[in-house]
């Protein structure tokens, strides 16, 4: 996830006789950034590389990992309904409007019936993009219309509408990758005008609610 500006200026901090070890995972997304520093890096062959290929047996019991490893492989995963309960589902949709009207099913009422979860508190959905039928934006609203729809106390800002329980990441507060919050309702004596929080309250200013892009 580093780009080309970041890497040079770390290179230019690093001393000459100081050695620099890279850990990285070339599949990943790329960097917001500019370059594919670590994918160029291996490419050149300039400096020596060694690859973490195997499975471990903890992980082996894991069907996330198995399939992320038989796809990174070119091969094709098993995706045959589990006999019991395991880490990994997949759930076929035959246009972008049966996705959403399954993801919503799935994270409003089967998840949390077979596995007893809050689907506010305990479930997040993850997507490539933030646009399309099937991106971040468009889920949002759908998974907010059913899950916590907008009363009287809610802020419209930029096109979205914030509503006390919803939940997100927010930059400013450094809540992001992975961590969530709770938009609460603000104090009658408060300014209304937005969702933003100081470091001593709970209010967060939500950048993506209930879903995130990866």
């Amino acid at each position: 996830m580093v780009d080309v500006m970041l890497m040079q200026s770390l290179l230019k901090a690093v001393p000459d006789h100081a050695a620099l070890l890279i850990v990285g995972d070339i599949d990943q997304l790329p960097s917001v950034g500019p370059g594919q520093v670590l994918a160029d890096i291996i490419g050149s062959g300039a400096v020596p590389v060694v690859r973490l290929t195997e499975v471990f047996r903890q992980a082996a019991e894991s069907k996330i990992i198995t399939t992320a490893h038989a796809i990174n492989a070119g091969r094709m995963p098993d995706l045959t309904s589990p006999d019991g309960e395991t880490d990994f589902y997949f759930v076929a949709a035959a246009d972008p409007e049966q996705a959403v009207a399954r993801i919503v099913e799935l994270v409003s009422k089967r998840i949390p019936r077979r596995f007893g979860f809050n689907p506010i508190r305990d479930i997040q959905v993850l997507c490539p993009m933030n646009r399309g039928g099937v991106g971040a934006r468009s889920l949002n609203i759908e998974l907010q219309a059913v899950l916590n729809p907008a009363g009287e106390k809610k802020v419209e800002r930029f096109g979205w509408t914030f509503a006390p329980g919803d939940t997100g990441n927010a930059t400013p507060l450094t809540i992001w990758s992975g961590r969530s919050s709770c938009i609460s309702p603000r104090r009658p004596e408060r300014d209304q005008s937005s969702p933003r929080s100081s470091p001593h309250s709970s209010h967060v200013c939500v950048r993506s609610f209930l879903v995130r892009g990866c």
